[in-house]
């Protein structure tokens, strides 16, 4: 086992930027671990230098959540297939796959396809199941609600392992961890036999989508809607994953929220009058209108609900700054009028006194991450200033006195 970092490769001048080009840091040094005494040591020599570490994976959130001062994570060497059990198409992976890894060179080859999947593949497996990543279907939950198994490795260098059988509280919160419980070193995944979808795509107005609105839910496994003006209609048969994907072609900024599912057709009205209401205002289109199935997972926000997800964009042409301000403060005070919840990868200005009313276990979940990491080891400066700058005050005063 290696004793010191000296023996670990490592960068001071790494310098780590977003995929949408809005957040970006240069750590004090920067590691690509290739196994877990690697990551052991790294967590030991930060404790005893008293450094914040943060694990980054694709670079694809669009906010300062991976950002750090400190040391650094990619786990883009942990990128091996374990197991592939082809009978109860069952995949074991470490957390650096990616999806686009497994769509392209490990799923299809062996009969298999994931059941769901957000809108871009490059995201690895560690990352997906960190912010409620989601793709859309009324019966299909978050990303994370087809994790069988976790595998992590927690702030003392221990390695813990969790199931919906072994350590199931633990499991429903490491399946939204946030980055917050530890690292992500091994996940299992329950996949299907792979499969075709028959994407049908047609223009029309968003008034006629909303009256029939449950509907038309529940007409399509994987329904979901873009709302913008001047469209054609199409229709193909492809690879599944194809069909969830898509390119986004241009960066962006990127706000998204999670609204009851209930509420969906008064909140889309409502922004459709707003917008109707300031001409002065430049919105950008689409905004992207998706559904996921309560999964139950602790801080997902689908975890309690049934919700739809509404997300909107201001393209960042030639990296230009674009204002959206006034837009993007309605949407979020509406959001927040009906019961919403930011998505956490996603631009939000929402604090720990909100999140805790939004989350029944919101409490719970910090009492489990102060457990796991007591040096709040995994806090950064977007922890600092959604949270606070210790973590300590987010667990309700009763409870700190455990």
């Amino acid at each position: 086992m290696k004793e010191s970092l000296m023996e670990i490769p490592c960068k001071n001048n790494h310098y780590f930027q977003n995929w949408s080009q809005t957040y970006s840091c240069k750590p004090e040094l920067y590691f690509e671990p290739r196994c877990t005494d690697d990551l052991r040591v790294i967590l030991l020599e930060a404790k005893q230098l008293k450094k914040k570490v943060k694990v980054v994976g694709g670079g694809l959130s669009p906010s300062d959540i991976a950002c750090t001062n400190h040391f650094m994570i990619s786990m883009k060497l942990f990128n091996k297939i374990l197991e592939i059990d082809k009978t109860n198409c069952v995949i074991t992976v470490e957390s650096g796959v990616t999806i686009y890894q497994l769509n392209n060179h490990v799923l299809p080859s062996n009969g298999l396809a994931l059941s769901n999947m957000g809108s871009v593949s490059g995201q690895c497996v560690g990352g997906i199941i960190g912010t409620g990543t989601h793709g859309t279907g009324g019966n299909f939950g978050s990303f994370a609600s087809c994790v069988l198994e976790v595998t992590f490795m927690i702030s003392d260098g221990s390695i813990i392992k969790c199931s919906k059988e072994k350590n199931g509280e633990l499991f429903q919160a490491v399946c939204c961890h946030l980055g917050l419980l530890g690292i992500i070193l091994v996940v299992k995944i329950q996949c299907e036999p792979a499969f075709k979808l028959h994407l049908k795509q047609a223009s029309g107005l968003l008034e006629d989508n909303l009256v029939d609105l449950k509907s038309l839910i529940s007409q399509s496994q994987h329904f979901r809607f873009f709302w913008f003006p001047h469209t054609g209609s199409s229709e193909s048969v492809r690879r599944s994953d194809r069909v969830f994907t898509f390119d986004c072609l241009f960066k962006q900024y990127v706000t998204e929220w999670a609204i009851p599912q209930q509420n969906t057709v008064t909140v889309l009205r409502k922004m459709r009058e707003w917008i109707i209401a300031n001409s002065h205002v430049k919105v950008h289109f689409p905004v992207e209108v998706r559904f996921v199935k309560q999964d139950g997972i602790m801080l997902a926000p689908s975890g309690d609900e049934d919700v739809t997800y509404i997300g909107i964009i201001s393209f960042r042409p030639y990296g230009k700054i674009v204002p959206h301000d006034e837009w993007w403060n309605f949407f979020e005070n509406l959001a927040t009028e009906y019961g919403g919840k930011p998505h956490w990868a996603k631009a939000h200005k929402v604090k720990a006194d909100d999140f805790r009313r939004m989350y029944p276990k919101f409490d719970r979940f910090m009492e489990i991450r102060r457990q796991l990491d007591p040096t709040c080891m995994f806090w950064n400066d977007y922890w600092r200033r959604v949270m606070g700058k210790d973590g300590f005050h987010m667990v309700a005063p009763e409870k700190q006195r455990l």
